[in-house]
């Protein structure tokens, strides 16, 4: 099995950032790292995070001009140990030292500065476990990833409050005592939860990542995750080719995506059968395209990385209700999308609410499968950053595999209408 581990952001507003997912998206702080023990001249001091299973680290970052906020790391996690000994075989045989960066066997703590990943036996937890993992470059110079093997034992013993599912140390990070309610002379004042803050406990972990690529770059990056981390090509709409998902039109962009051993919007995934997957979604725009969000956030963000992470959950309206609650804004789309024919039809097949999903922000989209109720539904923030670049998504599975490209075709067209009514010319709806 293989699944996203955590992702990392890189920050020039540390205090801002934690504060901002901490309060809007109810991520609760566990764990800091002593500045102490980073390289002074880029990072600094890092905070981990998590909802449930889904984990984040924000570190600090300094002599960076002019300031900005990226995803700087997605790790993989691989639970079986001959799984990941074949993938570092690949790599040690397949790519040369600019893309293999550290391989190492945690069985003996010891500082590693570009390591995220903690040594099982260490802290208060005093059972040992041999823990493998390597980092490695990616086709965007901005992002990296950490490849992890096995379980943590340390899980045992670092649970929120004490209780429920357990959590993954990371290296060079110690246990905050925020964690079970109690003061942190690190984080206390700092990083202090809102007791009222809402926390959405039905999001269960990471359901995709999706990237922002330059014009014609997609076949190249798929070949590299191919070749290097063993991932392979995912169909995710039955109108895709071998081209990937061609979106024509001013505003238009090509889609692909990947799987662990199967890959499509352009996505991959490392995985098995488990339904935490990691899959990784591609995204260009195509020749002379208008102004879309890939472009935008390829201008925003100085080049391509990481556009948006979807959070997975069986319960999207409650999660989104939870998290307006707590100011988060979710791009609105025009009031025609809801009654367009296509998506009334859609809407009813699934036995869902027209009303609720306007009222949320929520987008349906079905999957022709003979006679099979196939769908998903899906929410997107607004970017989250100083500048119009990384965005969260929230997304609900009945069934369906893809990543909701009907839903791009739909907007568009509703946004027509809306323009049309409106007498408007330009603008764009934030997709």
């Amino acid at each position: 099995m293989a699944s996203i581990h955590h992702f990392e952001v890189l920050t020039s507003n540390l205090s801002h950032r934690v504060n901002q997912f901490q309060s809007q998206f109810g991520f609760k702080v566990f764990a800091h790292s002593a500045t102490s023990d980073q390289p002074t001249t880029v990072e600094g001091e890092g905070v981990a995070l998590h909802i449930n299973s889904v984990v984040m680290v924000i570190r600090g970052v300094k002599g960076v001009s002019p300031p900005n906020d990226w995803i700087s790391d997605v790790a993989l996690h691989i639970s079986s140990s001959t799984q990941f000994d074949g993938l570092l075989e690949r790599l040690q045989s397949t790519s040369d030292a600019s893309v293999l960066r550290t391989s190492c066997t945690t069985d003996t703590p010891r500082p590693l500065a570009e390591g995220l990943l903690c040594p099982a036996g260490t802290g208060d937890n005093t059972r040992t476990k041999q823990r493998k993992y390597f980092k490695v470059s990616s086709p965007f110079s901005s992002v990296c990833h950490t490849v992890i093997c096995g379980e943590c034992s340390c899980k045992e013993g670092w649970r929120d409050g004490g209780e429920g599912e357990g959590i993954e140390c990371l290296l060079g990070f110690v246990k905050c005592p925020l964690l079970y309610g109690e003061p942190c002379s690190s984080c206390s004042g700092r990083f202090d939860s809102s007791s009222l803050v809402s926390r959405p406990r039905d999001v269960s972990h990471v359901d995709h990542v999706t990237f922002a690529c330059h014009t014609h770059s997609s076949d190249d990056i798929l070949k590299w995750y191919e070749r290097h981390l063993g991932f392979q090509r995912l169909q995710i709409n039955s109108k895709e080719d071998d081209n990937g998902f061609i979106l024509d039109g001013s505003n238009g962009m090509r889609m692909l995506a990947m799987k662990y051993w199967q890959c499509s919007e352009t996505t991959a995934t490392l995985g098995g059968k488990d339904e935490k997957l990691v899959q990784l979604v591609f995204a260009e725009p195509l020749p002379n395209a208008g102004k879309n969000q890939v472009g935008t956030f390829l201008k925003q963000n100085s080049g391509p990385g990481v556009q948006h992470i979807a959070f997975h959950t069986e319960n999207i309206v409650g999660v989104v209700s939870n998290l307006r609650s707590n100011g988060v804004h979710f791009i609105t789309p025009p009031p025609e999308y809801y009654s367009l024919f296509e998506k009334m039809n859609e809407i009813r097949k699934a036995g869902e609410s027209v009303d609720l999903l306007q009222e949320n922000n929520i987008l349906i989209d079905f999957e022709e499968e003979e006679e099979k109720k196939k769908y998903l539904m899906q929410v997107f923030s607004h970017p989250l950053f100083d500048r119009e670049t990384f965005f969260l998504e929230i997304i609900q599975r009945h069934g369906a595999a893809g990543f909701g490209a009907g839903n791009i075709i739909a907007l568009w067209k509703a946004l027509e209408i809306h323009f049309r009514r409106n007498k408007t010319i330009g603008g764009h709806s934030g997709y």
